[in-house]
Formats: C-alpha cells, structure tokens, sequence
C-alpha cells in the first residue's frame, strides 16, 4: 500500500484508504492476465490468485521467458520455492542467453539456502557473459561464506564507477 503514497503522505488518512481500495478492486475485477496483475497480486499477498494468473499467462505464451519467471515468482511468494526451483531449472539450459531466467534461478538458489547449485548456474551465466547483477552476487558469495569477494562486489555500483571516474 504504501508504494500507492506520494513521498512523505501519511498512510493512515482517508484519501489514502479510498485510494487504496480502488486499487484493489481495479485489480480484482481485470479480467486481464498480464505481468503486471501478477507482480501486483504478490504485492498484495495474494499468491494463489497470481499463481491462477501467471499458469494462464504461461499457458497462453509458453515460451515467453518473462511468463516463466512470473510464474516462478508467483510460486516463491506462495512459499512454493522447490516448485518454482524446478520450473527454472528445468528451462535454463534451453534459455542459455536469458538474463531474467539466470537472475531468477539464482534468487531461488538463495531463497533455498542452495549455495552448491548457485555456483553452478554463475559460472554458467559468467561464461555466458550474462550479467545477473552486482546484488545477487552479493548475496551468493555471502551465503558461500566468501566474504572478500562479496565486498569487492561494492566497486561494480554505477555510484562507485561514476565517482571514479570524476574524482
């Protein structure tokens, strides 16, 4: 609710509420499937519904990498992590070049604590020269317990290449 609010507006006022309310019920009465109406059903916390949406979605387009991964997250957020795990994983080989796919296999690798297949689907990525981005590989070299590594992975922010460069 609260990305609903302009900076510095107070939540707890009835504008907000009406607007809050309109919203949802927007949301709830489209009789679209899109990837927005997933993302917004999680952000709702109403996994199952975006589970309902995202299968219509992937059953409509089947290949569309960004339906999978609508999908998977739509599972992860239903606490569905081994399901949507398997759906990725199942589909990465085929999606060699795919940046969503990687960064999505790899968040799901550090929602399960699965730090050995982590390694595998970097190096992968790496040797694809897919960038899955300076965050996740924060978080995988933390979870490897590779400490060094996941600091030097502060020098890749474009606020640390920009002051760099000027300074």
């Amino acid at each position: 609710d609260r990305l609903l609010l302009p900076r510095n507006a107070a939540e707890d006022t009835p504008e907000f509420r009406r607007i809050s309310m309109l919203l949802r019920k927007h949301i709830y009465l489209s009789s679209e499937f899109t990837l927005d109406k997933v993302k917004a059903l999680i952000v709702l916390d109403d996994a199952h519904r975006a589970i309902e949406v995202a299968h219509v979605l992937q059953n409509n387009h089947p290949n569309d990498v960004r339906s999978i991964v609508a999908l998977s997250q739509a599972l992860s957020a239903a606490d569905k992590v081994d399901d949507a795990y398997n759906i990725i994983a199942n589909i990465l080989r085929d999606h060699r070049y795919s940046v969503p796919i990687y960064r999505e296999a790899l968040r799901l690798c550090i929602l399960r604590g699965n730090y050995v297949d982590s390694e595998w689907i970097l190096r992968d990525a790496l040797q694809q020269n897919v960038h899955v981005g300076e965050m996740i590989l924060r978080k995988i070299y933390f979870g490897q317990r590779r400490p060094q590594e996941a600091f030097e992975t502060f020098r890749d922010l474009w606020i640390v290449k920009n002051l760099r460069r000027h300074f």
